[in-house]
């Protein structure tokens, strides 16, 4: 069996490397040339399998810690998504609460000016409203089936 000696004087040193005398260098350190390629991911997308093993090679923890951001990312993706569900379902419950007031405080206008003797005022108000719900209700409707979530076409 070779002596500490003999195996510090046998590792490589590459070139550029300033050679340390034998007393200093670290028991077992091998020195190796490594090639740095730049790679990232745009996607939400693992590394293949080979790549994983390539980083373990370099640090024994890597692949777990890479598993574990991307399973911390989807679990906070799908927590964003969800917010803005019930964002939007609160929105557009706000909208039709909104739509309700402004549609009785119409009427109640309306039947306020036919009590005064305005009639044809109090009509043509109440006309008015009903005829301007129906077409915001009709064109929610299509926005809805053409696959615009609830917005208005244009």
């Amino acid at each position: 069996m070779p002596s500490d000696d003999d195996r510090d004087q046998a590792a490589p040193v590459p070139a550029d490397e300033p050679a340390l005398p034998v007393s200093l260098r670290p028991v077992g350190v091998h020195y190796r040339r490594m090639r740095m390629a730049p790679w990232f991911y745009a996607a939400p997308v693992l590394p293949t399998p080979q790549e994983l093993v390539d980083y373990k090679a370099a640090v024994r923890e890597a692949p777990m810690a890479i598993l574990m951001d991307f399973l911390e990312e989807g679990k906070h993706r799908r927590a964003l998504e969800a917010q803005m569900v019930r964002d939007e379902q609160a929105r557009l419950i706000r909208g039709q609460w909104f739509a309700l007031v402004v549609m009785l405080a119409g009427m109640l206008l309306s039947a306020r000016l036919v009590q005064a003797g305005h009639d044809w005022a109090g009509t043509a108000l109440a006309g008015g409203n009903l005829v301007a719900m129906g077409a915001l209700f009709v064109r929610t409707r299509r926005g809805r089936a053409g696959g615009d979530r609830g917005v208005a076409q244009r």
